[in-house]
């Protein structure tokens, strides 16, 4: 039998080579998305190794959170410890060598006086001073240059550099916190000796400027690194240091330091790795179905044979194992090649995304298993069922030429799609009502299996339906291509399914998408009474304008009302919490705070509003007492001042700026909310707003449509990268189109053939494979948009409490993507109509 597998597939290559395509570009899907993030795995592994290598010990602040890797600007910062440390340690015996690091936002300006750095990752901005002591210096210069010996001199990243088109010796700007500084490029360095994959956009000073600018003078440090005299045991300095420091820091071991920035970078890119590898399984789920139409043709073509070997003794075991042999063989072929194809994607992607193309792409032995594994047991699990449908069938009915597809009124197929739609029906409606987004989930993905299910079953009445125009508008022409679609129902449904999976999520991510948007608006709308906002620019997490700043605009006469905006973390309740600092007087007069219960403007330096959903689930009130853990404070214990009916723009938990900087002293403001005098002209108000933000570059003067557009901007990026990954479903799909229309004139020779006998000419042959695909690609994107677009009210329903306000139908993007989609359709169409319209008449009427 393993002999016949072997000869079949060696006489009709042509039968699997879409097969072979389809699964080929689902595993190279798998594997890009394994080797891109295993690399980027890799590459900062080896960048936390090179930059903390000298470190052997190493004391910084305590923190609430998993505050992210230090030195990197990322996650939640650790409170900053007394610069006096530094000196204490370095008096200890075994300590060979210590240095104490600054660190506070910094931005760099490019020639036009715009922010510069980042990379496509989103790699923060900081600044930071050079350490002199090379053990403990992650940074190291390239292309030359020296470090910053003076307040004027600053270093700074090769990213940056490229992107501003700085060199060694160029004059440049820096934006810190208190305004702009003018300074001389003295070098170029990297982190840890690697540029770009998400590394961070830094500004290194000299040790006392850094001081001034980024520590605002306070002799507080970041941390303290310290080296190890020789033969000095790092666990034995680790715990000498920790006797002297007390409780006024933490103290672990470089290795530690190591191991723990790796692994919160690890942890991000699972993220990551998972968001991706969800749309490549979509892919090769799509794969699936085109795999299972073309088994499914492989079997009916196989039939006589089939029944000839079941005559001549072969037991049903041995039918379906060599039905699976050829699936296995053309599994493991496919996966192979696609894995190749997916490391060479993965190999571009590293050069686009590290920016000087060293990172050494990860070929690991278990991402590769797993590609080839998704890919052959895909090949597998879809030839089953075709595989035990022909193993099933007495010989003597094998040896009919003609098989009658009668799926689409089976009654245990109408009996399993209602046993999987009754409870997904169920688990969305309760998703919505009750605001759950997991039964919400749980319920769409029984629905999609149910609609799978029950293709069949609707895609006959559909082609009928969507076809019923086609007789008067194309003849005979048309009622062929009608007829053809609804002939084969399950063959239509398979392929349509493959177009509604991808199509389905894209539909789904459409709406979502400007369900979002429209709820921006909405909220913005509804809450916000100011006129414009400053936006700091990317340092949320420790904002980039000093106080200054909103008091300087609150006193311009043209403007009525000002608040500085500022965003802290701390522990409530056991859970991570977002804090908002407003300034409770200035508040009302730009933003409807919705004020239930108790008094904004009481607040004080110990009190703090709760959002009327947070209170009620916590059974507070005003005046009641809540503990809250501040990492630089400690714990705390805050009065309710007020409940308000919504945290959406402030967050859940509001303070006074007076009683968040007395629990986030390190934190400026992220923005400005501005209420401008009634009777002020717009050119008016913003040239004397734009006065006060000359010396802040960095700083964004926004009206309120340029706001709103601000915010809704941030989803772009998520937006094109999903629908460029479903883009790649698409195109599998649309080998499905090819693949079923080739299958379907081969298996229609005979009835093409008498066609043309009797008078048919060619040119109508291919309209009717062409009428034939459009019709099946219409049921495919037809249910695409209708349960996709159901889903999504659904999402939004259950996404009601996080701000989702507002259910929007983008019509105007849906009609241009069924429009592209249909167009794809009938190009995928042409070279199966052409060459059905090139058979042979005798050869395809002849009998076997």
């Amino acid at each position: 039998m393993l002999s016949v597998s072997v000869h079949d597939l060696r006489a009709h290559v042509s039968r699997y080579l879409l097969t072979f395509l389809a699964v080929a570009l689902g595993v190279a899907f798998v594997s890009g998305v394994n080797t891109l993030t295993d690399t980027i795995t890799r590459t900062f592994d080896d960048l936390f190794t090179r930059a903390y290598e000298g470190t052997d010990v190493y004391v910084r602040g305590i923190s609430q959170f998993d505050a992210g890797a230090p030195g990197l600007g990322a996650g939640v910062p650790r409170p900053s410890i007394d610069g006096n440390l530094v000196f204490e340690v370095g008096a200890l015996p075994g300590v060979a060598d210590v240095a104490g690091t600054v660190q506070g936002y910094a931005q760099l300006l490019d020639e036009e006086g715009r922010p510069s750095g980042g990379d496509a990752l989103g790699g923060p901005t900081f600044g930071r001073n050079w350490v002199d002591v090379e053990d403990l210096n992650p940074f190291d210069l390239v292309a030359g240059g020296h470090p910053p010996s003076g307040p004027g001199e600053v270093v700074i990243d090769a990213a940056a550099a490229d992107d501003a088109g700085y060199r060694v010796g160029d004059e440049a700007q820096v934006q810190t916190s208190d305004g702009v500084h003018d300074v001389i490029v003295t070098g170029i360095a990297r982190y840890g000796g690697t540029e770009g994959t998400g590394a961070p956009s830094f500004v290194l000073f000299d040790e006392a400027t850094a001081v001034e600018l980024l520590g605002g003078g306070t002799g507080k440090v970041a941390g303290v690194g310290v080296v190890a005299a020789p033969g000095q045991d790092p666990l034995e300095l680790r715990d000498r240091v920790a006797s002297v420091v007390g409780g006024r820091a933490e103290v672990v071991t470089g290795d530690q330091l190591t191991e723990e920035s790796q692994s919160s970078y690890r942890q991000n890119l699972a993220y990551v790795r998972t968001f991706l590898l969800v749309f490549a399984l979509i892919s090769v789920a799509v794969g699936g179905f085109v795999i299972y139409t073309s088994f499914s043709f492989i079997v009916a073509q196989q039939q006589r044979q089939v029944a000839l070997l079941r005559a001549l003794g072969a037991s049903r075991t041995q039918v379906l194992a060599s039905i699976a042999a050829e699936a296995l063989i053309v599994g493991v072929l496919a996966s192979a090649v696609g894995y190749a194809l997916g490391v060479g994607l993965a190999t571009v992607l590293t050069r686009v995304l590290v920016a000087d193309g060293a990172a050494r792409v990860a070929v690991l032995p278990g991402s590769a298993a797993v590609a080839l594994a998704i890919g052959t047991l895909a090949t597998i699990g879809s030839a089953f069922f075709p595989a035990l449908r022909a193993a099933r069938i007495p010989p003597v009915a094998a040896m009919r030429d003609v098989a009658v597809d009668v799926s689409y009124r089976s009654p245990r197929r109408l009996a399993a799609g209602a046993l999987v739609a009754a409870p997904g029906a169920y688990a969305l409606v309760r998703g919505a009502l009750d605001h759950d987004v997991r039964w919400a989930a749980g319920g769409a993905l029984a629905v999609f299996t149910a609609v799978i299910v029950l293709g069949p079953v609707l895609a006959r009445p559909a082609s009928v339906v969507l076809g019923a125009l086609l007789p008067g508008v194309r003849g005979i022409v048309g009622r062929l291509a009608q007829q053809n679609a609804a002939r084969n129902a399950k063959r239509t449904a398979s392929t349509a399914s493959a177009l509604m999976i991808g199509l389905g999520v894209v539909t789904l991510v459409l709406v979502a998408n400007a369900s979002v948007r429209a709820s921006i608006d909405e909220l913005v709308d509804r809450q916000f009474r100011g006129d414009y906002v400053v936006d700091a620019g990317p340092a949320f997490s420790v904002g980039g304008l000093a106080p200054g700043v909103a008091h300087t605009i609150a006193g311009l006469p043209d403007v009525d009302a000002a608040t500085g905006v500022r965003f802290g973390f701390a522990v409530i309740g056991g859970a991570t919490a977002t804090i908002g600092g407003l300034d409770t007087a200035a508040a009302p007069a730009v933003l409807d705070v919705g004020v239930v219960e108790g008094d904004l403007a009481s607040l004080g330096v110990d009190g703090v509003a709760v959002a009327e959903d947070v209170a009620r689930d916590h059974g507070l009130r005003v005046g009641d007492t809540i503990e809250v853990s501040f990492t630089d404070t400690g714990l705390r214990r805050l009065r309710v001042g007020a409940v308000l009916a919504a945290g959406d723009l402030t967050g859940d938990y509001v303070m006074d700026l007076e009683g968040f900087a007395a629990n986030f002293p390190e934190i400026d403001d992220v923005q400005v909310w501005i209420a401008t005098v009634e009777d002020v002209g717009a050119a008016e108000a913003e040239a004397a707003i734009g006065q006060v933000l000359a010396p802040f570059p960095a700083a964004d003067l926004q009206d309120l449509q340029a706001y709103k557009d601000a915010t809704k901007a941030r989803f772009d990026p998520v937006l094109v990268l999903i629908n460029v990954l479903l883009a790649l479903t698409v195109l599998v799909a649309m080998v499905g189109i090819v693949n079923t229309m080739v299958l379907s004139i081969v298996e229609r020779r005979r009835e093409i053939g008498l066609m043309r006998a009797v008078g048919g000419l060619r040119s109508q042959v291919r309209a009717a494979v062409r009428w034939e695909a459009l019709l099946i690609s219409s049921f495919g994107l037809a249910a695409a948009v209708a349960v996709g677009t159901a889903f999504a009210w659904v999402l939004v329903r259950a996404l009601a409490e996080q701000g989702f306000s507002v259910f929007a139908v983008p019509v105007r993007q849906l009609a241009a993507v069924t429009a592209v989609m249909l167009v794809l359709t009938l190009v995928a169409s042409l070279v199966p109509a052409v060459w059905a319209g090139r058979r042979d008449i005798l050869t395809a009427i002849a009998v076997d």
